[in-house]
């Protein structure tokens, strides 16, 4: 899924699953994830695939190495270095209609590994998204109740969404340049210009309030 951390920063958001309920735990658990894409030649034929690796880690905590005792979100902040920098609601759009019509421009890989607590053995786990299955402005909603001192968590909602109003509709890199440009309009004291370059962007990044209430009333859950 697609949403903004509390600063704005655009983000990728994975589940990953909580083992409690098993006897076993996991042990020095990490966390991978790689961006599989065709490179093709002018004329159109396949030169290569290539794979990317994604920094990814714990909401918050921006740390490949996760400890499991509760359901947890992995990120990957989309910045200048992310193969998604340039991506816009739109073009995630475009790959989500090529899903049917003669394969994906791409796909995610995500690969949980860990060591088994009662053997000591490796075991991995791993799962791909393609972009017909990522959701754009969404975040996942929270698992954990709290009752009687204890903290339970309700696995129902393991698949659970919410809309998130606040992702912008643009690029990162439309993103980080309209706030760049409203930066150094305030600096220089043009706060005229500085309400113009927000309004502007604001009608081209922003997703109207009519929409994100539409899609807070039409909750949905996902398998991504």
């Amino acid at each position: 899924m697609m949403s903004p951390r509390n600063e704005a920063k655009p983000l990728y958001l994975a589940r990953m699953p909580w083992y409690a309920k098993k006897r076993s735990k996991l042990l020095e658990t990490h966390v991978r994830a790689q961006v599989v894409y065709k490179k093709t030649a002018p004329d159109g034929e396949v030169e290569s695939i290539v794979q990317k690796e994604l920094e990814v880690g714990a909401l918050e905590e921006d740390e490949d190495r996760i400890l499991l005792y509760w359901p947890t979100t992995i990120v990957h902040e989309i910045n200048e270095d992310s193969p998604f920098y340039e991506m816009s609601c739109d073009d995630l759009a475009k790959a989500q209609g090529n899903n049917g019509t003669g394969g994906s421009d791409w796909e995610l890989i995500v690969v949980l590994e860990g060591v088994v607590e009662s053997t000591g053995m490796t075991t991995q786990a791993r799962t791909s998204y393609l972009p017909s299955e990522i959701l754009w402005g969404r975040k996942f909603r929270s698992m954990m109740k709290s009752k009687g001192g204890a903290y339970l968590v309700d696995f129902d909602l393991f698949n659970s969404t919410i809309s998130c109003d606040e992702t912008p509709l643009c690029s990162a890199k439309a993103w980080d340049s309209q706030n760049q440009h409203r930066d150094s309009c305030s600096s220089s004291g043009s706060s005229n210009e500085a309400v113009e370059a927000d309004s502007a962007g604001n009608s081209g990044c922003r997703r109207g309030a009519a929409e994100g209430n539409k899609d807070e009333a039409n909750d949905t859950s996902t398998s991504s």
